[in-house]
């Protein structure tokens, strides 16, 4: 049997409430009977009732009572509760509902009327409780949906937090970073760029468009079709190009990218700039030095072979004048074949300038810069255009220097012809001044020097004339390299060896059709006066008789016509044509050798090596060396290079030169005899 409900019937008079009980079991509801007021409520409190039948007048609590106390009660508020009540006033049916009864039922009653209205409560019942149940689950239902909401707007309010303290730390970083950083979308667009990126392009990040606008016209031409066929294949790249800085000077860029994905979609670049205009500077200076290198031991190689040629022609046309009557019509053809021999070596000096020969500083002296310059000025106007005006500043007040004067009246002759044809053949100005600097770090300059801290004198040339491109000034020192139809042989390539043996460098600026400027920084120290070398001057000597020469060289044109000379010059000759002869020779007749003529390239034993063995046998030995090399670039650092530089002769020689080398070791030799203390 289905459960109907449960039913407290409340109702003083027994016979009523037997009739109540016996009608509503009839009709299947349970019943629970109670005879007064105070049952009733215990009754509830033990277990609440679906229904409750109260009788309004019941001695001691009557049903207003009872009802107020149930309605007080929280487990019994909300039972549906009927009045019965034998009276029909309105007064009680107002208190009744008032109280919150749903409805009353009048004595006497009857069955149908009864059951139909204990019926539709019980259901009304029924559907309050299962509408405020549904209310209930769906107010729970909200209430965890607000409370899912409220933590998921905490949540991602966290997010957009951590999303905006990771994009300002991201560009905190981008713009501290020594590198430009930069971001594209699917489109080549620019979407980011950091702080050197923008101070580059002198543009804000709504201004800056895409870096074809600032790239130089010949890399746009060249790389700009590669990079959009990279960028749309969504590959990675590194290319180099030129961008304009803000002030309109180019810089070399290392452009590096890489391809970014969302879930397999590309959604654009990310990438570098780097600039590497410092480095592709320091590069071609390194390369620059490396040719001027290779050239300059090409150069010396060229050298050595063609001093031993012209030596061999000094020494037969004076051999040929020794022995030529001195009314002798010959001389004159002898000594012309001496003067193209000289001017010859003269050319290879040329050579070996452009080489650099370092530390070969024979003929340095102490002269003014200046006044040097000023003897010049009448020289230097017959070989510069009509129409060029000199404009002459020179600082007199400068102190002396030490320089080849010869080597640098050839660097003024070189700068100036070459500021004479810039302004080719139109009027214009040459300026020529003098002036004291200082550096105070490392500088660089042409040729791959680089100049030390320290107080220079300044000479610079510059001219109104053409100018020239950065190519053009790139190759401004080759050898050979001329702007002209026809070029003039050396040019200006020997200028920079010529100031790399003085220990200075030159600079050049140039701008086309606005004229050039060369500074050319020559130090005013370049050490003792014994690494500055000595110049070399004639005569003073006394022909000595009875010296004995040892002359090593394997030119057989040059050793036959060097003895002979020698010989006719007062002195006695031992010839040896290697190291090894020599050496033997020596360990036979070191005691009648007074002085050593050594050629420092011997094939076979080296120079360094005879010099040890002939010092092992006599240390007090003389020895003058020879070669047509720079002596100290075959034994650089050493106290052999020492020795060498002090007793050096360079070829091609003449006669003349040679014996005066010979006195002047032979006189120091004795000079140290007198002057030495003897044993006690």
């Amino acid at each position: 049997m289905i459960d109907a409900g449960t039913i407290l019937v409340v109702d003083d008079e027994p016979e009523s409430l037997a009739l109540l009980t016996d009608i509503l079991l009839g009709a299947g509801y349970q019943i629970r009977p109670a005879d007064d007021g105070q049952l009733a409520l215990e009754s509830v409190l033990t277990k609440v009732p679906d229904l409750i039948l109260l009788d309004i007048r019941m001695p001691g609590m009557d049903g207003f009572q009872v009802c107020r106390q149930l309605k007080a009660r929280q487990e019994s508020r909300g039972i549906p509760l009927i009045f019965i009540s034998a009276a029909d006033e309105l007064e009680e049916r107002v208190e009744g509902l008032r109280l919150g009864a749903v409805d009353f039922i009048s004595k006497p009653f009857r069955s149908e009327e009864l059951l139909a209205r204990v019926r539709t409560h019980l259901e009304l019942g029924r559907l309050r409780a299962g509408l405020e149940a549904q209310v209930a689950i769906r107010t729970a239902e909200l209430q965890l949906a607000n409370e899912q909401l409220r933590r998921d707007l905490v949540e991602r309010n966290m997010i957009e937090q951590a999303l905006r303290e990771s994009e300002g730390r991201f560009r905190d970083l981008a713009d501290t970073a020594p590198v430009i950083i930069w971001v594209t979308g699917p489109e080549r667009e620019m979407t980011f760029c950091n702080r050197p990126g923008l101070d580059l392009a002198g543009r804000t990040m709504a201004e800056l468009s895409e870096w074809k606008n600032y790239a130089h016209p010949d890399d746009l031409h060249r790389l700009y079709p590669e990079f959009c066929a990279i960028m749309e294949a969504r590959r990675p790249f590194q290319l180099e190009a030129r961008l304009r800085r803000a002030d309109g000077e180019y810089r070399w860029m290392l452009h590096t990218g890489i391809p970014r994905f969302v879930e397999r979609v590309y959604v654009g670049h990310i990438g570098t700039m780097v600039d590497i205009t410092d480095l592709k500077r320091n590069h071609e200076q390194i390369l620059a030095t490396q040719k001027l290198e290779s050239l300059g031991t090409l150069a010396a190689g060229i050298a050595h072979d063609f001093n031993n040629l012209l030596g061999s022609i000094c020494a037969q046309a004076d051999l040929a004048l020794s022995e030529s009557p001195s009314d002798s019509p010959v001389r004159e053809i002898l000594d012309g074949i001496g003067g193209v021999a000289v001017r010859g070596s003269e050319i290879l000096n040329l050579i070996m300038d452009y080489a650099g020969s370092k530390g070969d500083n024979a003929g340095f002296e102490l002269v003014k810069l200046s006044s040097l310059i000023e003897e010049m000025i009448g020289f230097l106007q017959i070989f510069i255009s009509k129409k060029a005006e000199l404009e002459i500043n020179l600082d007199h007040s400068l102190e002396a220097i030490p320089v080849n004067p010869a080597q640098i009246r050839r660097v003024v002759m070189n700068l100036v012809t070459n500021a004479s044809e810039a302004l080719e053949g139109q009027e214009g100005l040459i300026r020529i001044s003098t002036a004291s600097a200082r550096l105070d770090h490392g500088v660089g300059f042409s040729g791959g020097v680089s100049l030390s801290p320290g107080e220079y004198v300044v000479l610079t040339v510059s001219d109104t004339g053409c100018g020239m491109t950065e190519q053009a000034q790139a190759r401004a020192f080759d050898p050979f390299y001329t702007t002209k139809a026809v070029g003039r042989g050396l040019g200006l390539s020997a200028v920079p060896g010529i100031l790399s043996a003085h220990g200075g460098g030159i600079d050049l600026i140039s701008v086309p059709r606005q004229g050039s400027t060369f500074r050319v920084f020559l130090p005013c120290d370049l050490g003792t006066p014994e690494e500055r070398g000595r110049t070399i001057k004639a005569g003073g000597h006394s022909t000595p008789k009875n010296h004995i020469v040892l002359f090593v060289e394997d030119e057989e044109t040059l050793r036959l016509s060097v003895s002979k000379l020698l010989q006719k010059r007062g002195f006695g000759v031992i010839i040896a044509e290697n190291g090894h002869a020599a050496v033997d020779l020596f360990r036979d007749h070191a005691e009648d050798i007074d002085i050593v003529l050594l050629d420092l390239t011997l094939p076979g034993m080296s120079g360094l090596e005879v010099f040890q063995e002939l010092r092992g046998l006599k240390p007090d030995v003389k020895i003058t060396f020879t070669s047509g090399y720079d002596p100290q670039g075959i034994t650089p650092g050493s106290a052999f290079s020492e020795e060498v530089l002090s007793n050096f002769i360079r070829k091609p020689y003449r006669i003349d030169e040679l014996v005066h080398v010979l006195h002047e070791a032979l006189d120091s030799s004795s000079m140290e005899e007198k002057t030495s203390p003897k044993g006690g």
